[in-house]
């Protein structure tokens, strides 16, 4: 896990938000999204860090493969995953833009 980011990243495939730090992440097919706050109604909206968290399915696939057993994108706690692709984890990395799919054009 954890190669080199690939410019191609493939459309969001899934978004989560949880409403706390403790509560269950749930599964949303659009959101609204305020420019350097995040996520609305998210656990993380207005915070002064991480305003949306992203992982693709790649990334959880071999992080699967490494640990032996199938991964579901809301337990790891991120708000959206990309279909494919792999992203740049270095501290200080520009934000990715990939494509939106679904709906949630907001």
């Amino acid at each position: 896990m954890g190669g080199p980011a690939d410019e191609r990243l493939g459309p969001v495939e899934a978004i989560h938000v949880a409403k706390g730090a403790r509560l269950p992440m749930q599964s949303r097919d659009a959101v609204d999204v305020e420019a350097g706050k995040g996520i609305v109604g998210d656990r993380y909206h207005g915070t002064r860090h991480r305003h949306v968290t992203v992982q693709t399915r790649t990334e959880l696939e071999e992080a699967a493969a490494e640990h032996g057993g199938p991964i579901e994108p809301r337990f790891t706690r991120r708000n959206v995953t990309l279909s494919s692709g792999r992203l740049d984890r270095t501290p200080g990395s520009k934000p990715v833009r990939p494509s939106v799919s679904r709906n949630s054009t907001r």
